[in-house]
């Protein structure tokens, strides 16, 4: 199971936490998004962060520092480009365009 959850940050979160393998993180993983509490909640096995290579404040660096902290994997596009999701064997098998996490 995925969870996307869009521009939602603090509180409003906890309305879409539900457990799940792969976490689109919000809001191109601003400091203000995918919160502890949330992340305790949703538990995912790898982080998706959409945010251009360019950008200087996205992702967050206490946004990856949450999900450093649990040892979730973190696919950025800016570094990772394209993500590609296959499952095998009902496991979710992320494969980054450039080979980078």
């Amino acid at each position: 199971m995925n969870c996307t959850t869009g521009d939602l940050t603090g509180d409003y979160e906890l309305y879409a936490a539900r457990d799940a393998d792969i976490l689109k993180v919000a809001h191109h993983g601003s400091k203000y998004s995918t919160g502890d509490n949330f992340l305790d909640a949703v538990t995912p096995q790898a982080a998706l962060i959409t945010a251009s290579r360019n950008s200087a404040s996205l992702p967050h660096p206490d946004t990856l520092a949450r999900l450093s902290e649990r040892g979730i994997p973190i696919y950025a596009t800016g570094r990772t480009g394209a993500v590609t999701i296959t499952i095998k064997d009902g496991e979710a098998v992320l494969t980054p365009f450039l080979n980078e996490k």
